[in-house]
């Protein structure tokens, strides 16, 4: 069994979240479906609410960060060589990460440990394209699953077929010569040429119970993939929501009326200082 501690990394990893954003989703309105990428880049457009949001989260952040910006700015700058063969390294644009900010606001995935039920939800402006982000995720986590389950049967796999492949070339390599000598020496009987002969067949039979015995433990490991492939139970397939979960305009209501307490306490707690100073002025 694949280890329910394990589902957590693999969402949360990075070449998951990669390929996520190079799915493609439907997007109603448009006759072809776009990536992520493209409909982040070119369609999405943040309401009035989350911009105000993130940029009062963001204020806190960048003090914090200040200092350290700071450092860096005085420190030698060393760029990275993106254009070496060498270099295998997994790098992301600040674009990209914007994007997987973006796209962790836009879906969660929820697993339940006792059971290892996953359950994944998808949260967009377009009903459509939720649904369709929920069901690329949920096909490349299973894909993602079912290749780790049987990577090491597969690597037994290929390393059969590999020798497999040696013995198959071979034992036709000995078969034609086998073939070659019978046929050329159809009326010689020497014990020269029975000697010669009896060596080819040796090579030739050696040849052929290695291929045989290849061909028995290929078809054997390919059942032993099939059987090492975990098989997955779908609950509840990924379907269009009937009503929006957000934006709730209620919450909405609450949150501004506090907003505009808040300002207006301030105001007047302000006006009150500005008024006790003057009558001490």
């Amino acid at each position: 069994n694949i280890p329910i501690t394990l589902y957590p990394r693999i969402v949360n990893s990075l070449n998951f979240k990669k390929e996520l954003l190079n799915s493609k989703i439907v997007v109603q309105g448009l006759e072809n479906d776009v990536t992520l990428l493209e409909y982040y880049d070119s369609i999405y457009e943040p309401g009035i609410l989350n911009n105000i949001k993130k940029y009062i989260l963001s204020v806190p952040k960048f003090i914090f960060s200040l200092p350290s910006k700071v450092f860096r700015f005085f420190q030698k700058k060393i760029k990275p060589d993106f254009s070496s063969s060498k270099n295998n390294l997994n790098y992301i644009s600040q674009k990209e990460r914007d994007y997987l900010d973006l796209l962790e606001n836009n879906i969660s995935i929820d697993i339940e440990e006792l059971t290892g039920l996953i359950t994944i939800n998808g949260k967009m402006s377009n009903a459509i394209s939720a649904a369709s982000l929920v069901e690329n995720a949920q096909k490349i986590l299973q894909k993602t699953l079912i290749k780790l389950k049987i990577q090491k049967s597969i690597e037994k796999y290929n390393f059969i077929e590999k020798q497999f492949l040696k013995a198959e070339k071979e034992f036709l390599e000995n078969q034609d010569k086998l073939s070659d000598y019978e046929d050329s020496n159809l009326n010689i009987s020497t014990a020269k040429a029975n000697s010669l002969l009896n060596r080819i067949k040796t090579k030739y039979d050696i040849s052929f119970n290695v291929y045989k015995q290849l061909i028995q433990e290929l078809e054997s490991q390919k059942i032993q993939v099939q059987e090492d492939t975990p098989i997955f139970t779908i609950i509840e397939s990924a379907s269009v929501p009937y009503e929006r979960s957000k934006p709730q305009r209620t919450s909405i209501v609450i949150y501004w009326i506090f907003i505009g307490f808040i300002i207006s306490s301030i105001y007047i707690f302000l006006i009150e200082i500005i008024k006790n100073v003057k009558k001490k002025f």
